[in-house]
């Protein structure tokens, strides 16, 4: 089973993903960005831009093959984003990519755009743009649209607004395996 987290930068997917996969050892976590980067394709903030951001979806898709066949009888969680944030604006990840990693559950992490902005401040561990509770309210309204708009084939999709390891638990437990 193959399981994306979707949301902002911040919205809490690493957080869930590690915790989830303690509770439940058949399950492994990724990260788009780690498995970019161990490609040698740079994720720099300074250094995106369409033409890199183009060049590392294809890095994922082949990474994440790679990812899922070192990990033949593990379920995987993979930490996605479907807008990628740039120095020169916002990139549309292209749903092509989303349909290549053959994601069978789809679930968009939606905090409150304060507890974003207090997350994103607080974590130092990460280079993030610095935006307002009004801009990252803009950002998170249209990555939650696109997140509804896109079909995924067979795929079950959740939002979760708070309570995210109890609700995508619960979730998790409902899915026919």
């Amino acid at each position: 089973m193959i399981i994306a987290l979707f949301g902002l930068s911040g919205s809490g997917k690493s957080s869930l993903s590690k915790k989830f996969c303690l509770h439940h050892p058949t399950f492994i976590s990724a990260s788009a960005s780690k498995i970019i980067s161990n490609t040698k394709h740079s994720i720099s903030l300074a250094d995106l831009n369409p033409e890199i951001v183009a060049n590392n979806q294809h890095a994922l898709i082949i990474g994440f093959s790679d990812f899922c066949n070192k990990h033949p009888h593990k379920n995987i969680i993979i930490e996605v984003h479907n807008l990628i944030e740039t120095k020169d604006g916002i990139i549309d990840i292209d749903n092509a990519v989303f349909t290549k990693l053959n994601i069978d559950v789809a679930c968009f992490l939606s905090p409150s755009p304060f507890l974003l902005y207090d997350q994103r401040r607080n974590d130092k561990n990460r280079a993030r743009f610095n935006l307002s509770v009004q801009r990252l309210t803009e950002l998170q309204n249209k990555s939650r649209d696109k997140f509804e708009a896109t079909s995924f084939k067979g795929t079950q999709k959740l939002i979760i607004e708070d309570n995210f390891f109890n609700q995508f638990s619960d979730f998790m437990h409902s899915i026919p395996k």
